[in-house]
């Protein structure tokens, strides 16, 4: 069975999974997005924030993220790691694959999906 966000932390689920009935497509599918590489384009992704971390197809745990081929800035600036200045992709990124926020609510629509 796919790890869906009934099973982990306090099984709350946010007002918006609810609303598209993502919560109803997990249960009849058994689907979670786990096998999946979701990829943002936007402002950019805080790659180290808490609901997203683990998600990020370059993160390793317990050693050194794997950046390269993981994420591509087209700005001039160059960054050679996810960033987000402006806030708008680590919301769309938590929007499309966040695990849990802080209070342990599911809040992305395909939690086991990686991101990059």
């Amino acid at each position: 069975m796919a790890e869906t966000p009934e099973s982990v932390g306090d099984g709350a689920i946010q007002w918006n999974i609810t609303q598209i009935r993502a919560d109803l497509a997990w249960s009849i599918l058994d689907l979670n997005g786990s096998g999946v590489t979701v990829g943002i384009m936007d402002t950019g992704v805080d790659w180290q924030h808490p609901s997203l971390e683990a998600q990020y197809r370059g993160y390793k745990p317990g050693g050194l993220p794997v950046h390269e081929g993981n994420w591509i800035c087209t700005t001039d600036q160059e960054l050679f790691y996810p960033v987000d200045a402006h806030g708008h992709g680590t919301h769309v990124a938590g929007t499309a694959v966040g695990s849990l926020d802080s209070s342990g609510q599911a809040i992305g629509v395909a939690p086991g999906a990686s991101w990059i």
